[in-house]
């Protein structure tokens, strides 16, 4: 064909070819851009190398797009969250709606899902049926039992060939049974019992343990368990309680009474002050501890994980479970340090209120300021 001069051409139009598809274009790029990987890597690297500051601003460009479509995102979905938790009945009955008139495009969008995220597909399965079983356990049960009877009408013989295919395996469990069995007898103890139970209980209970222990506490929460295990500062009230009644109920007033009292009074307060200067060290104890000892825990928190993912349970959230072990090691030696307060002031506390009439009687250096009226008569004090 002849070409055309330029001058010819209506107004408007172009000598070049017509526009292709865009998607042909698109996948004919694609296919350059895998064809052609090492060649733009170098282009990048040398374009980088020659433009540093160009490069940097780009960098920071491209980072600050990246954080706005985030945050536009993060929006979106907290709005979306709030709409579908206020108007779940409308948005139930519309997807309800939309699968009922379009089951097609609904199984579409199944396959394509199950294509792009096979491991996710089957783990998603596996829960919607466990969640299943656990709503309708007693129907599943049920029909798992009308199965089994199914079977065992049509093949009676069919658990003594399980027994004669699988023997050597079967005398060797016995063979370990009655040994488990002699050696429980030789010890004194009683039989094995074993409690079975079904499998939705055993995930509701390894669920709930799982919450309970990886629960985050409060600093408030775990002081106040690391002060009632096992310290328990209402023993010395309660001696100074009772000695207070042995000596105010005596028929004749012994004058060392006060002095013990007084003495016992300030062993508690004491003791009381010490007790509140440990749990108030204790954020700066447990920095401290997780200063020298996050390395060690986060190891054994590992070992841990593959130890469990190998019988077959989840592996364990790094983050909590150290903050846990953090917490359980500092409070330890929290109850330590208390238990030693303690039994250093009941030891002080033993011969306070002793019998002993013949120990002398601490000085008494409120004598001086005290009323007359202050020794009345014992039957009229009050406890």
């Amino acid at each position: 064909m002849a070409s055309q001069d330029p001058a010819a051409l209506p107004e408007g139009t172009s000598r070049r070819r017509p526009t292709e598809d865009p998607e042909k274009k698109r996948e004919s790029a694609r296919r350059w851009r895998e064809a052609n990987r090492e060649y733009r890597a170098q282009k990048k690297r040398e374009w980088n190398e020659a433009n540093p500051d160009r490069r940097r601003e780009l960098n920071r460009l491209s980072m600050g797009r990246q954080a706005e479509r985030a945050r536009r995102r993060n929006a979106k979905n907290a709005k979306a969250r709030i709409w579908h938790a206020e108007n779940r009945e409308q948005e139930r009955s519309r997807s309800a709606a939309f699968r009922r008139e379009r089951p097609e495009k609904v199984r579409q969008y199944q396959r394509t899902y199950k294509e792009r995220h096979p491991e996710r597909y089957r783990a998603n399965a596996v829960e919607a049926r466990r969640r299943y079983v656990d709503k309708n356990a007693e129907t599943v049960r049920e029909k798992g039992r009308l199965a089994a009877a199914r079977r065992r009408e049509a093949n009676p013989e069919a658990l003594r060939e399980r027994y004669n295919n699988n023997l050597e395996a079967e005398r060797a469990r016995s063979r370990e049974v009655a040994r488990r069995r002699r050696r429980l007898e030789k010890l004194g103890l009683p039989p094995r019992r074993i409690q079975r139970v079904y499998a939705g209980d055993r995930r509701a209970n390894s669920a709930a343990a799982d919450e309970f222990f990886a629960r985050v506490r409060s600093v408030k929460e775990r002081g106040r368990i690391a002060a009632e295990l096992p310290y328990e500062v209402s023993n010395i009230p309660a001696s100074v309680g009772q000695a207070r009644r042995a000596y105010f109920n005596a028929p004749d007033l012994m004058p060392e009474v006060f002095p013990r009292i007084l003495a016992l009074n300030r062993l508690k307060v004491q003791m009381d002050r010490q007790a509140q200067e440990v749990l108030q060290e204790r954020p700066r104890l447990l920095d401290t501890h997780r200063h020298r000892h996050e390395a060690r825990l986060r190891e054994e928190i590992r070992m841990d994980s593959i130890a469990r993912q190998l019988r077959g349970r989840p592996p364990l959230q790094a983050g909590t479970e150290l903050e846990r072990r953090l917490v359980a090691e500092v409070d330890t030696d929290i109850k330590r340090r208390l238990n030693a307060i303690r039994a250093t002031a009941i030891a002080r506390a033993q011969p306070i209120i002793s019998d002993e009439r013949q120990r002398p009687a601490e000085p008494d250096h409120f004598g001086a300021h005290r009323r007359a009226a202050t020794y009345r008569d014992p039957s009229t004090r009050t406890l």
